[in-house]
């Protein structure tokens, strides 16, 4: 007796397929990623296979950079805190193999993920790029190693030796100006080979980047750190800064300050963009920022940035802060679709700009 031909709900085919199809594909990618991580960790396939499922895999974009792709830039950090806040002890893995552009706020921006993670005690691993120059940069600042961040204010004298090109420090809410003598005396040997010559700007950058961290801050107890990342080009004898923190950002801080609530939500009705309100600030000429006494803003934060910038302490300005990008040097003002909790400065000092010499 010949069995009754069944016929299968197409349905229910094309499901068992997508299925069998998506295992193959989760095979093909998790094999790639485990052949990349380090050799002491392939040597047992199943405790790799185990511990690779519990890794958030974040792919780095292929241009890495504030300057060039200011939008990318804030999405990586967004999809970041994202994977961070869903799973707060998972381990995370960086994909950064098809990354075709990384410069110095790349790199900086990946230390400062790298040890935000290290400060919630959250493992880390990765992959470097196809493109050699850039696995060789990434090794000059041993991402994937050992950070080398300077651990406290007591070891600055040691790790801002004349030998260090590539420099991590860190600190918290409290400003001190012991920092801003020793990273001029540094800055002075490296661009003149010898110390004596001080940048005023340089330490009036640092001294208010400094004490604007904790106002600017909503991290716990312990957590109001910001990171400083400083390169040395030998080629081009110029020195790149960066400073960032992972507080609010400074629109959120005028929301929450009494000092500027009169004028703030009046500035939001009049201007009605971040990026005018943040040009208005930097310039301290708006009437929209005259106070009750009829005084324009005379802060000496924020329009001492651009100050400073004119009178040529410092070159290559950026500033990303909640949903703004500002470039002084092209003068470009941008608002972003995505939100930065945050503040984060970049600049650059060379022997041109303007030092004076100490007695």
């Amino acid at each position: 007796m010949k069995k009754k031909l069944q016929i299968q709900n197409p349905k229910i085919i094309l499901k068992r397929f997508n299925r069998k199809l998506a295992f193959k594909t989760n095979r093909k990618v998790k094999r790639r990623l485990l052949n990349s991580l380090r050799s002491d960790l392939r040597k047992n396939y199943s405790y790799l296979d185990r511990k690779l499922n519990t890794y958030n895999l974040l792919r780095v974009p292929n241009i890495l950079s504030l300057n060039k792709d200011p939008y990318q830039f804030v999405d990586f950090i967004k999809k970041f805190e994202n994977l961070k806040s869903s799973n707060n002890k998972k381990p995370f893995f960086f994909d950064l193999l098809h990354v075709e552009e990384l410069d110095f706020s790349g790199i900086s921006l990946l230390i400062a993920l790298r040890y935000k993670l290290k400060l919630y005690s959250i493992d880390f691993n990765g992959r470097n790029p196809k493109k050699q120059e850039l696995c060789n940069l990434l090794g000059e600042y041993q991402f994937l190693e050992q950070m080398g961040i300077v651990p406290s204010y007591e070891d600055i004298h040691f790790s801002l030796g004349k030998k260090n090109d590539k420099i991590t420090i860190k600190g918290d809410s409290k400003v001190k100006p012991e920092l801003g003598i020793e990273i001029a005396d540094y800055v002075s040997n490296k661009l003149f080979g010898k110390a004596g010559l001080v940048n005023d700007g340089l330490q009036t950058m640092l001294l208010e980047l400094m004490a604007n961290t904790f106002k600017w801050s909503s991290q716990p107890n312990g957590h109001n750190l910001w990171l400083l990342t400083m390169s040395f080009n030998k080629i081009e004898k110029r020195i790149e800064f960066q400073f960032i923190d992972f507080g609010i950002g400074v629109f959120e801080s005028l929301k929450n300050s009494k000092v500027y609530e009169k004028w703030f939500g009046y500035a939001l009705n009049i201007l009605q963009s971040n990026s005018n309100i943040f040009k208005d600030m930097l310039n301290a000429n708006s009437n929209v920022f005259k106070s009750s006494t009829g005084l324009y803003f005379r802060g000496k934060g924020i329009p001492s940035i651009k100050e400073n910038y004119e009178k040529r302490f410092y070159d290559d300005v950026n500033i990303l802060t909640n949903n703004i990008f500002v470039d002084l040097k092209n003068e470009k003002y941008i608002n972003l679709a995505d939100n930065f909790t945050g503040t984060l400065v970049n600049w650059t000092i060379d022997a041109n700009n303007e030092f004076i010499q100490l007695l």
